[in-house]
């Protein structure tokens, strides 16, 4: 994916289950295809319904669902991508399954460098995507995948289309792959780049701890983490672009949400812990800033082999 110290995307899968939310995906999508140069490959995962038999205990006649027709389905796809204006340039791919294997499988394929979701969906990708299909591909993909929620401003028709990018620090290996993610796109689109490491659980402290200097030991987590930040963006990548240092105490998503909408950022970075590694980056400050963010979010899964490295200063 990469290209010397540049993110360079080539190959885009981009899921659609024909709602808005799908649309709004598909936009962001064809804004990056047309940065980078990118091939779209537009996927539809449906579960094949098979005639309803006799069903013990119930009387009277039971209802016979359709079988579903690949063949319809890829005229649908057609339909759908011509309403956009994108007919003929992207490639179209139906599967039958369980939509996140699905997905994550296609992506393996054809060593896809991106996977762009909306949050929202119906039919095959269940009522809230964000709850299930998204939440499984964030977990078990290893390509970057950038959510477009039902809110998220739409893309801009001349890309690039990223003036602030805001990368979530946790210090993890995921976010360290993360803030690579974010100095690369920055680069390419001279785009300020904020930084943010938010300090979290200070105010559960007084209910154990009553003898406790909280404000100074929060006064020293936050100190710590400054200095950390200072420290990861090596100075001469620093002359190259605008870079933002912040560092808050609270509830980490709505810090993540609060300094977005401050800073009208136009993208979060933010790192994604797999499935028995840190839980709660995911389950609560990542889920909720997918949901919640105006703007799209581009989620990174930190290498396998990387989860036991120390953490690096990012190279210049």
């Amino acid at each position: 994916m990469a290209r010397g110290d540049m993110v360079d995307i080539k190959r885009i899968v981009c899921p659609i289950d024909f709602s808005e939310p799908s649309r709004g995906a598909v936009e962001h999508a064809v804004a990056s295809a047309k940065w980078y140069g990118a091939q779209i490959t537009l996927v539809h995962v449906y579960s094949t319904l098979l005639p309803w038999g006799p069903v013990p205990g119930i009387h009277g006649d039971v209802p016979t669902l359709p079988l579903v027709k690949p063949q319809d389905i890829i005229e649908e796809l057609n339909r759908f991508s011509t309403s956009l204006g994108i007919e003929g340039s992207a490639e179209l791919a139906v599967r039958e399954g369980g939509p996140a294997k699905e997905i994550v499988r296609l992506a393996e394929e054809i060593s896809a460098d991106l996977v762009v979701m909306g949050t929202h969906g119906r039919g095959g990708f269940d009522r809230l995507v964000i709850g299930s299909v998204t939440e499984k591909v964030l977990r078990t993909t290893r390509t970057p995948v950038l959510t477009v929620s039902p809110q998220t401003r739409s893309a801009a028709a001349n890309p690039p289309p990223y003036k602030a990018v805001l990368c979530a620090m946790d210090f993890s290996p995921a976010s360290m792959r993360a803030l690579q993610y974010a100095l690369d796109v920055a680069k390419q689109t001279k785009a300020t780049i904020i930084l943010l490491h938010v300090v979290e659980g200070i105010s559960d402290l007084p209910r154990a701890t009553a003898h406790f200097n909280v404000p100074e030991y929060g006064a020293h987590l936050s100190q710590d983490a400054a200095t950390q930040l200072a420290a990861i963006i090596p100075d001469s990548a620093r002359r190259e672009f605008t870079v933002e240092d912040h560092v808050t105490i609270g509830k980490a998503h709505r810090e993540v949400l609060r300094l977005a909408a401050d800073a009208n950022a136009d993208l979060i970075v933010m790192g994604v812990h797999g499935k028995g590694a840190k839980e709660r980056w995911f389950g609560s400050t990542t889920s909720h800033v997918i949901r919640e963010a105006d703007c799209p979010v581009l989620t990174v899964r930190a290498e396998p082999a990387s989860d036991a490295d120390s953490i690096e200063r990012v190279p210049s």
